[in-house]
């Protein structure tokens, strides 16, 4: 009973977070500041809620929560995507008022088609207090990570939970306070990945969990534009689950609700197209795909910067996984890692640069696939943890088998 009263919290706490976060954004489009300070107050009061009223418990959540906040504020932002993109965005939202500002294209180095949600949510936080600083807004883009992370609760029980907030914090590291958004999409897509197995491997849908799936789907195709590929893939997954399982066709329905978690992202692309704003990666076409993909250099300077430790141990640790427990879950995550890796290197092989083909591809390399692995790596991270976890009896009695023998 107590178990099934902090979960129904948890969910409670997660769902009106998740809710004043899309809300926020989407009321930059009317711009009412009084509407905006209720919504960044209701913020306030629902994190305090949750440190207060859950009292000792998930004390280490809390304190990773506040010593992450200390170390975002105490420091100046100078990866060059966090002050250039996001930060600068934020600034101009909050002197602009409104987010129509960016389709005059100022500034095109700053990738004016990515979404808006979390330069948002940085800039309501300059209105509530009244005036811009370079640094305290910056707290708005940990607090996108609030949902997931608080949500993980209702996953993972007790010393184990405390194991995978450790973990987390070891694989996103330092993305959780350099003002970059990479670890914001790998939380956001790896949740919703693990969520659809708990819905969709399921006779009967659970409605509350859907609700959180298509809530964090729809941030998800907000907080860049990586989200938009991120989340068909999850719909994707969610339509292999109910073939799989040979669920009522009625189960498809649910599929065609996850769509309009797409709508928020197509009306800002829409207006992207509108004003003939392009994408940086996608302006040259084809041009330079053909003279990369038969260089071999190419694939010498894809090879060097897939030598990532913390990516290639998980990649190791899940391929052992998924054949000793027998794993689908393992095998599909596996699966839709490189998919998406395949995504993600077709659009470096075509994006245009300054220099040389080749050396451009290194430059591009250079300059972003370290970020984009997080991904990858998280969500591979996730559902061999889940499965370990869920999976705890029948690895106790392997291992006794094996040392008996």
């Amino acid at each position: 009973m107590r178990l099934l009263k902090q979960n129904s919290l948890i969910n409670i706490i997660v769902f009106f977070l998740s809710i004043c976060l899309l809300l926020n954004y989407l009321v930059f489009f009317f711009f009412n500041i009084l509407a905006i300070k209720i919504i960044i107050t209701i913020i306030f009061i629902i994190i305090f809620f949750f440190f207060i009223f859950t009292k000792f418990n998930f004390i280490y959540l809390k304190l990773t929560f506040i010593i992450l906040s200390i170390l975002l504020l105490g420091n100046p932002t100078d990866a060059w995507d966090g002050w250039a993109v996001w930060m600068f965005k934020a600034k101009r939202i909050y002197f602009d008022q409104n987010l129509y500002g960016f389709l005059d294209n100022y500034a095109s180095y700053s990738n004016n088609d990515q979404p808006l949600i979390i330069p948002a949510l940085c800039s309501s936080i300059a209105i509530f207090f009244g005036y811009w600083n370079e640094i305290f807004p910056k707290i708005g883009i940990l607090f996108f990570s609030f949902p997931p992370l608080i949500y993980s609760i209702v996953f993972f029980k007790r010393n184990w939970h405390f194991l995978f907030i450790i973990f987390s914090l070891y694989i996103i590291a330092n993305f959780f306070i350099n003002a970059y958004l990479d670890g914001l999409v790998a939380l956001y897509f790896s949740f919703c990945f693990l969520l659809n197995f708990k819905i969709f491997n399921s006779r009967r849908i659970d409605l509350i969990k859907f609700f959180h799936l298509f809530l964090f789907v729809t941030i998800l195709t907000l907080i860049k534009n990586e989200g938009l590929v991120l989340s068909l893939l999850i719909i994707f997954q969610s339509i292999i689950l109910i073939y799989l399982n040979n669920y009522k066709l009625i189960n498809y329905k649910y599929i065609f609700y996850l769509l309009f978690t797409l709508g928020p992202i197509l009306f800002w692309k829409f207006l992207i197209y509108k004003n003939k704003i392009l994408n940086v990666h996608f302006s040259n076409g084809f041009n330079l795909f053909y003279d990369r993909i038969f260089n071999f250099d190419t694939y010498k300077i894809i090879l060097l910067f897939f030598i990532n430790f913390k990516f290639l141990f998980i990649l190791l640790l899940s391929i052992l996984a998924a054949f000793f427990l027998k794993s689908f879950k393992i095998k599909l995550s596996i699966f839709f890692a490189i998919l998406y890796l395949c995504f993600v290197l077709f659009v470096y092989l075509i994006s245009p640069m300054d220099f040389t083909s080749i050396m451009s591809f290194y430059w591009g390399m250079s300059a972003g696939f370290k970020r984009t692995l997080i991904t990858p790596t998280y969500l591979l991270f996730i559902i061999l943890f889940s499965e370990i976890y869920f999976s705890k009896k029948k690895i106790i009695i392997y291992l006794q088998k094996y040392l008996s023998n």
